[in-house]
This record gives structure tokens, C-alpha cells and sequence, in this order.
């Protein structure tokens, strides 16, 4: 995951993301996964996703969730998940299964 950034910056907010989302990788790779955690939070928080390239941003989440499963807890990643999952679902064509008891289930 070494190496990330954005295909085209887009501001200082991305900037700023995309140093926090390198920051992360290398404290993961050293073990520090509070940090790392931490670190990939304020990447998601501050970047604007969908400017972002997908893989780069699966790449976040990823080590997100590597950082956190070893860290142990974030209390941040519930609200950072939830905002995302807003922002995905007010991107999405009306009535394409967003409102199915499936992926209520999901969200939860």
C-alpha cells in the first residue's frame, strides 16, 4: 500500500489526507496501529472521496480495519463509517435496493 495518492490533488483538505493516509501506512508497517488508525481516520475525515481513485480509498479503509482489529478499538470509526455510508447512499439512484431490509441489516 506504499505510495498513495490522489490521481489529480484537488486542495489542501486532500493534500493534507492523502499525507496523513502515507503517515498511516508507515506507522502500520512499525506496529504502531493506535497511530495507524488514528492516521487512516483523518485521511477518510479530510479527503473528499469521490475524487479519490476507488482503489486508493479501499486501500484506506483496509488499513483501517487492519489498524483497528490490532489496535483494538477507535472511537472514531463508527462515525467515520457512518458518514461514508451516508454520502455513498446520497450518491445512489433512487429505489436501488437502498431502502431493503438487506441493507438495513448492513448497517447496523
Amino acid at each position: 500500500m506504499s505510495g498513495v495518492k490522489l490521481t489529480v490533488y484537488f486542495g489542501e483538505r486532500d493534500r493534507a489526507g492523502v499525507w496523513f493516509a502515507n503517515s498511516a501506512e508507515r506507522r502500520l508497517e512499525a506496529g504502531q496501529y493506535d497511530t495507524s488508525a488514528r492516521d487512516f481516520a483523518r485521511a477518510i475525515e479530510l479527503s473528499d472521496l469521490g475524487k479519490v481513485d476507488p482503489e486508493t480509498a479501499l486501500a484506506w479503509f483496509a488499513g483501517l480495519a487492519k489498524a483497528v482489529r490490532f489496535a483494538g478499538a477507535l472511537t472514531e470509526a463508527l462515525e467515520i463509517c457512518e458518514s461514508v455510508i451516508a454520502r455513498v447512499d446520497s450518491g445512489s439512484p433512487p429505489n436501488l435496493g437502498a431502502a431493503t431490509k438487506e441493507g438495513d441489516d448492513r448497517r447496523v
